[in-house]
């Protein structure tokens, strides 16, 4: 028989500085692993794989619609294995991103977006041959977004 038992927290808090401002904290703490394992009993007592064990995420947004709207957030992720076994480790990272907007209509806004703002190199898989794959790098992104049903007149 196989089980594995995954039990975890979720907690997050926002404060409101200020009216315009908001600053949201969150954690997400999993406690993922095999808890019996008839056929392949090395994996009893191992995590589960890529399933990072911590996961904080700081978020702060700033809201003046006649200006510019100014969200940055920044993800904490803890270590996590590759594999089943536990024997291929994938260090935590941390990872920023900001974005810009501004309202140029009641139903529309540009915008632009900046992921992985420092350009983090990090690994999001890797072989037992030692082949790693890396996160994305820095992404910018721009555009205009419509928001339904406002645009409808509704």
């Amino acid at each position: 028989m196989e089980l594995t038992r995954i039990r975890g927290v979720e907690t997050e808090a926002e404060v409101r500085p200020l009216p315009a401002c908001r600053v949201l904290v969150s954690h997400v703490y999993n406690d993922a692993q095999v808890v019996a394992a008839s056929r392949q009993p090395a994996l009893q007592g191992k995590r589960l794989a890529q399933v990072p064990e911590h996961i904080v995420t700081l978020g702060v947004r700033y809201d003046n619609p006649a200006w510019v709207n100014v969200a940055a957030n920044v993800r904490l992720v803890g270590r996590q294995f590759e594999d089943d076994l536990n024997t291929l480790p994938l260090n935590a990272y941390t990872v920023v991103d900001l974005q810009l907007s501004r309202p140029i209509a009641k139903w529309g806004e540009v915008f632009l977006a900046l992921e992985n703002l420092l350009n983090e190199t990090y690994a999001i898989a890797r072989t037992s041959d030692g082949i790693v794959s890396i996160g994305g790098p820095r992404l910018v992104r721009d555009g205009f977004r419509v928001t339904y049903p406002r645009w409808m007149g509704r």
